[in-house]
């Protein structure tokens, strides 16, 4: 799934976290938006005709080289976040290069990393395999719970992503990373993620259940990560510029985004 453009964000971030964000907060905005903008798209003829290509093509990549698609998939949409976020910059003079590689190579990494962990929930939540949740916690998926298991595993699957899976990313890859490939040493590694996990997985939750529940409830799991970084490009192009001067020396505030590339 950070700049000096910081006023700006910062403030954003801030009101995210502490505002009580509601559905119409910046991600469910560009979510609904996209939607709203693709449907209008495949009315015309010619559009229809060319997302039938891209499809047909990405989904045999997918089949035949499903990591590698997986994760070039999201470095290039993190590269084309973090592009918009120096076009916003109104004081940048000009494209800081080796700052959009870091960005879309961190992209690549995340990508991965997300593209094993929708397969590895997937599975875990599927009744069928040998070792699931519902046989480690004795649940009987025929009683109560068939009627509605596909609303349960949605809620399910936001819950423990939410709770076991986003601390463990952010902590261990996001905030560390970011840190290190701005110059930061160990001891602005620790600082940074005892500083800032925890509002960062307050503000994860009120941004990303919405985008979620679609994720998980409509999105087959090859398809999520992609789902997840277009989603993601137009709220990256606002935090990529924060997370740009993570651990840099003269930056006593570490931001990172929400998601990861996902």
């Amino acid at each position: 799934m950070l700049k000096k453009m910081r006023p700006y964000v910062n403030q954003s971030r801030d009101n995210f976290v502490s505002g009580g964000i509601s559905f119409f907060s910046s991600r469910n905005v560009i979510a609904i938006v996209s939607v709203a903008a693709l449907l209008a798209l495949s009315q015309v003829p010619q559009t229809r005709v060319l997302a039938t290509v891209i499809i047909t093509t990405y989904s045999k990549l997918l089949a035949e080289y499903p990591l590698p698609t997986k994760s070039l998939t999201s470095g290039v949409l993190c590269g084309v976040s973090d592009a918009i976020a120096q076009f916003r910059e109104a004081n940048r003079k000009q494209f800081n290069f080796q700052r959009w590689i870091r960005f879309a190579g961190k992209g690549c990494v995340g990508g991965v990393i997300w593209a094993c962990w929708y397969d590895e929930l997937d599975g875990f939540l599927d009744q069928d395999n040998t070792f699931n949740f519902f046989k480690l916690f004795g649940i009987v998926t025929d009683q109560w719970i068939k009627p509605y298991l596909g609303a349960f595993k949605t809620i399910l699957s936001i819950l423990i992503e939410q709770f076991l899976w986003c601390p463990i990313v952010f902590g261990l890859f996001e905030i560390p990373v970011s840190t290190f490939l701005n110059g930061g040493d160990l001891s602005s590694v620790k600082k940074e993620v005892d500083s800032k996990l925890g509002s960062l997985l307050i503000s994860n939750a009120k941004i990303w259940t919405f985008a979620n529940l679609l994720i998980y409830g409509v999105i087959p799991v090859d398809y999520r990560p992609i789902i997840s970084n277009i989603v993601d490009v137009g709220w990256q192009s606002i935090v990529s510029s924060v997370s740009a001067d993570c651990g840099k020396v003269d930056d006593d505030i570490c931001i990172v985004n929400d998601f990861n590339s996902r």
